[in-house]
């Protein structure tokens, strides 16, 4: 079973060993197979981000982020599910249907 935690310092290293392996090939994500570490790593971890780590076994073997405000990122909401999750603090909440062409 995976643990999901928020991410710290000291994960960056690791995270940056999983997003460079990711890019390599330049065939599955937008960034460029040359990007730096400081690049991935700052716009991964920004601070307009929560960024959170999978672990197996005590390792990280993944890692997401959730843009705290997505407009930030260019994002157009264009749809939106009513009543989609059951939020434990505010019950029924909306998701949201969002597109950025690439």
């Amino acid at each position: 079973m995976l643990e999901i935690r928020k991410a710290v310092e000291a994960d960056k290293t690791r995270i940056w060993e999983i997003i460079k392996a990711v890019i390599a090939t330049g065939d599955t994500y937008v960034f460029a197979p040359d990007a730096t570490e400081e690049e991935m790593i700052g716009y991964w971890c920004g601070p307009e981000k929560w960024t959170y780590v999978a672990l197996a076994d005590g390792e990280i073997v993944g890692s997401v982020f959730i843009v705290k405000q997505s407009d930030e990122v260019g994002f157009e909401i264009i749809g939106e599910i009513p009543d989609a999750f059951q939020h434990a603090e505010n019950g029924l909440t909306n998701a949201l249907i969002m597109y950025r062409k690439l």
